[in-house]
């Protein structure tokens, strides 16, 4: 746990905001960078990413602080700080893929290549982010008795919960997880049937690992929606579903033609 750089002066850097920063600007800089590839209108892929940012980081606190109104309801400004941590990324999620659908669709950028362009670079943020995670100390697991169990220190919320018991590093399983839907959205980037797929295929994947990696995380009683289910679980097998679906549909739209036909060149 290091929440915090050193000071510099008045000056005081929040190792998650930090993460969360370095993970938008690589986002923005990787996306730039393929819209010149493409050939797209690289004003509108910027517009397009800052108003991700924007409606993201909105609906992840929001989430989150509605999954923790106990504590917020108390400092209403606390639910501002947004760099000492506390987003829920399915919130975040939920916000904006609607309202990149309707950007797109409002500006003429090709919704499902865009989509696909997305995938790895929100890879990458999300490994980025729960690194902040693991650094600021939130977002901790359960007891465990696994060797690489975790040990917080006696300032953290964590210890105040469960003393000095180690816990499972589920903020670390998130970033290794990513690491490698990174790794295999690179691979498969202009390899699959039809355009659309490869971001469904991470929606999938994203899912698939929030909701294993839930089990080993704490979440307070308020955060379960049916026994041993959390809300973000639910979400999870929802968008799983709906990544499915979209997945196999786009796959039969365009048969025989790689992601990305038309619009790149590989």
């Amino acid at each position: 746990m290091f929440p915090e750089l050193p000071a510099i002066g008045p000056l005081h850097i929040h190792t998650f905001g930090l993460m969360l920063g370095l993970a938008l600007w690589l986002g923005l800089t990787w996306l730039t960078r393929e819209s010149h590839r493409r050939g797209w209108d690289e004003d509108k892929i910027t517009t397009l990413v800052l108003m991700l940012i924007v409606v993201s980081i909105l609906g992840a606190r929001a989430l989150f602080v509605a999954g923790h109104w106990s504590f917020y309801s108390a400092d209403p400004i606390a639910a501002v700080r947004v760099w000492e941590g506390g987003l829920t990324l399915y919130g975040g999620i939920l916000v904006a893929i609607p309202a990149g659908i309707l950007y797109c669709l409002h500006v003429g950028l090709p919704l499902w290549p865009v989509a696909d362009a997305f995938a790895a670079p929100l890879a990458l943020g999300m490994a980025l982010g729960r690194m902040g995670c693991f650094l600021n100390g939130c977002c901790f697991g359960r007891p465990t008795e696994v060797a690489w169990a975790v040990h917080y220190p006696k300032v953290a919320e964590a210890f105040l919960k469960f003393g000095g018991a180690g816990l499972h590093p589920s903020p670390l399983y998130f970033t290794l997880a990513e690491g490698a839907i990174l790794g295999l959205m690179l691979l498969l980037r202009g390899r699959l049937r039809g355009p659309g797929q490869l971001w469904w295929l991470f929606v999938m994947l994203d899912s698939v690992t929030r909701y294993l990696v839930d089990y080993t995380r704490y979440y307070e009683p308020s955060a379960f929606v049916a026994p041993q289910i959390t809300l973000s679980q639910a979400i999870s097998a929802g968008l799983f579903a709906l990544g499915l679906v979209m997945f196999l549909a786009l796959g039969r739209t365009t048969p025989g033609a790689p992601a990305g036909s038309g619009h790149e060149t590989r």
